[in-house]
Order: C-alpha cells, then structure tokens, then sequence
C-alpha cells in the first residue's frame, strides 16, 4: 500500500474551503466529484479523500445516493477550538495577528495533582515551561507545559526554541506524540491571572486542561491552558455523520 500523502490531500481541502466560501450552491448541494476534480485538476481518488476529511471535521455532509451538501454555518466560526493545530493559528483565523512569546521555564516538584495527571510519585521533578500567545498585542492566551524529567534526552535548552510541543518533545525527549486527550473547565482566576488578562479579580475564565501521549501510549506531558475571555468565545463543531 503507498504511502498517503497528507500534504496534497489538506493543499486539496484548503482549495476547497475557499470555493465553499465564495460560492453559493443551491440547495448547499456541491457539484458533482468528478466536476470537482477536473476542476482542480486532481485525481477522482485525491478528491473524495479530501471531502472525506472535510466530512469528518463538519464541514460538509455526505448523503449516500444525494450528493455531498456543505455547511455555510461552518466555513467561518472564529475561535473554532477542535480544530487547533496552534493557537496562533487560530487567533489569525479569528482576525487577530497572533505571536507567541516564551516567558520562562524552570525545574519543580509536582503536587498531587500534577503527579496524578502525569502518571508519576509526588515530588517527582518536571520541567514547566511558560507560554504567552499574543492577539493584536493583547494578552490571549497563558500556557503551562510540564513535562517529566526523567524524559529529556539532551540538556534542557537556556533559552526556549519556538517549537511548538510536539517538535520539542521529539528534538529533546526523542519522543513521538501520538494524540492528546482534553477537558475544558471553569476556573476562578488568581490575582496574577487576572493582573495579566487584565480583568477584575476574581473573574471566571476557561482552562484548558491536556495530557499527550506518546505512540508507546505513555504520557509525555500535562499542559494548562488559561484564555483571556475577552478575545473571544471559543467553539466546538460537534459534528453527526448522516445516517443512511
């Protein structure tokens, strides 16, 4: 079996998505896929994975014996948060020109609920790095990744690469990630939150709690995730496959 390539099939998809948004269909109803693909002069194969994955991130529904119908009220929600391959990525969705700065990284002792998280004793060392993501220069987002000690592979860098997680994970851990799992909770910002997202203490914000795991199904690291309520509402497609 070749090997997929993942590249032209999103090149295909990002093609796509500007189509759906510049054009009307009548009755939201897509031309027909061989259309499509001579129209984006792709194989029959490439496009259909295409609006495969288009398909399964809500985008557009495929009716088995209709057609392949698209969802205008998906094409454009800001701060669409299941979809997040990086959060600058998606501050510049949402309109904003987004940076994200390192802000410090030292070695700590975990607390219980760090060491439950992680799978590791109380106590146990991890290196917690400190990350600010900017929109328009205002404070966005505040990101604290931990990850275990014991795990490092090659020195601790002095000064933070701009790798996103998964890029440092293998370049010092020499770890692959395979997936992440997510919860999303209320919480009752400190004064220092509050001082830096400059809001009123207290006041009630979103945090974004994850684990990821390598392909040996181990975890590799706990992230906090803390966004400023004031840049906007984030969204979740949740999406129902057609049933035939």
């Amino acid at each position: 079996m070749g090997k997929i390539n993942y590249s032209t099939y999103s090149g295909v998809k990002k093609k796509l998505l500007e189509i759906f948004r510049k054009e009307n269909f009548p009755n939201n109803k897509l031309p027909s896929e061989s259309g499509l693909s001579l129209r984006l002069g792709v194989s029959l194969v490439t496009l259909r994975e295409s609006l495969l994955m288009l398909a399964m991130e809500g985008f557009i529904t495929k009716k088995h014996g209709s057609g392949n119908y698209v969802h205008p009220s998906a094409l454009d929600p800001n701060m669409r948060i299941d979809l997040v391959n990086s959060f600058t990525e998606m501050l510049e969705q949402s309109g904003y020109h987004a940076k994200y700065i390192p802000m410090g990284h030292f070695i700590e002792e975990v607390d219980e609920l760090v060491a439950n998280k992680l799978g590791i004793p109380v106590g146990e060392k991890v290196f917690t790095a400190i990350w600010h993501y900017m929109a328009d220069d205002k404070l966005a987002i505040v990101a604290y990744n931990r990850i275990p000690l014991n795990l490092f592979q090659k020195d601790i860098p002095v000064e933070m690469p701009l790798l996103n997680l998964d890029d440092f994970l293998w370049e010092y851990c020499h770890q692959e990630t395979s997936h992440s799992l997510s919860n999303y909770a209320p919480y009752l910002c400190d004064n220092n939150l509050a001082e830096l997202f400059n809001l009123k203490s207290p006041s009630a914000i979103l945090v974004w709690k994850q684990i990821f795991y390598s392909v040996a199904d181990e975890k590799l690291s706990y992230n906090e995730v803390f966004f400023n309520p004031e840049i906007g509402e984030l969204i979740t497609l949740r999406n129902r496959y057609f049933r035939e």
